[in-house]
This record gives C-alpha cells, structure tokens and sequence, in this order.
C-alpha cells in the first residue's frame, strides 16, 4: 500500500477509506493506492496519517475481516433468494395494494373512520364512468388543495378511476 500527497482541488468533504470517518481535507490530500500504485482506493485523513503505519494496518485489518461478514451474509442471502426463485409468488394485486394505498392516505389525513367519506366512497361506487371523468377532469385542483377533505374525495374518485380503467387518459 502507497499513500501520496496530492494537491486537493475540490475541498469537499471525504470520508477516510481506513477508519471510514467524515473529514475537511486542506490544501493537501493523502491518497491511499495499491503497492504498484494504479489502484487507488481513496482519501487518507489526517488524524489515520498521524497514527502511522501501525494504526493504519490495524484498520485495515478490521474492514477486512467487516467486509468478509458482509461478503458472507450477503452471499447466504443471495443463496436464500435463488432459492426463492423456484417458489411461487405471493403479492397482493393491484386493486388491494391500490385500495390500501388509499386507506393508508385516508388515515394519514385523520379521516379513515369519517363518516362523510365512507358515504363518498358509497356515492362514487355508483357513479357511471362519464360521471366519474367528468370529477376527475374538472376536480384537479382537489388533489393539490390544502382542505384535506376535497384530497380524500379526489383521491377516492381517482382510485375508483384507476380501477374501472378511466385514469389512463388523463
């Protein structure tokens, strides 16, 4: 391993590639290389360069060994991942991630439990789909509104949209 000095030219903040804490570099920046000196594998801070050599092995030899436990978990995890490739796969479909989704934002808004949107909800459920564009083209102004409850009967009106198929030409 090769540590140069290297006139600094960017002055922003760096993160030392041995101890691996945040540092100001100065005017000068300790570069840390390979021993053939054509891979370089980062900045040096001071206080790693002041400690000498003793110090900086000893750090490297700790993100060595860090490193071979991430290598390790992340390799039985990629075994645990193939080995889900050949099961099948369960997920909720469109229309109840949607559907949750919006009970999420409804509840968000403290209005999960309102009984004003619960019949909202039971009026758009009727509405014909003429009906339905028609709110969601010229209610758009809704879904950006500070009242929270316009928001939750545009955000209603678009999920019922979206299920029925109507959303995609807006």
């Amino acid at each position: 391993m090769k540590i140069r000095l290297e006139r600094n030219h960017l002055f922003m903040e760096g993160n030392c590639v041995i101890c691996g804490e945040a540092f100001q570099p100065a005017l000068l920046l300790p570069m840390v290389y390979d021993d053939s000196g054509n891979q370089q594998y980062g900045e040096l801070c001071t206080r790693c360069l002041e400690a000498g050599p003793a110090h900086i092995r000893a750090q490297v030899a700790r993100q060595v060994a860090a490193s071979r436990e991430r290598a390790a978990s992340l390799l039985a995890q990629a075994d645990q991942l193939e080995a889900e490739l050949d099961r099948p796969l369960e997920m909720p479909d469109r229309t109840t991630w949607q559907r949750a989704f919006l009970d999420a934002f409804l509840a968000e808004l403290g209005l999960a439990d309102n009984d004003e949107i619960t019949a909202f909800r039971a009026e758009v459920a009727m509405w014909p789909d003429e009906v339905l564009q028609r709110y969601l083209t010229t209610q758009i102004a809704a879904a950006q509104s500070s009242d929270k409850l316009q928001r939750a009967r545009y955000a209603i009106a678009w999920q019922s949209g979206e299920a029925r198929g109507l959303t995609e030409q807006l």
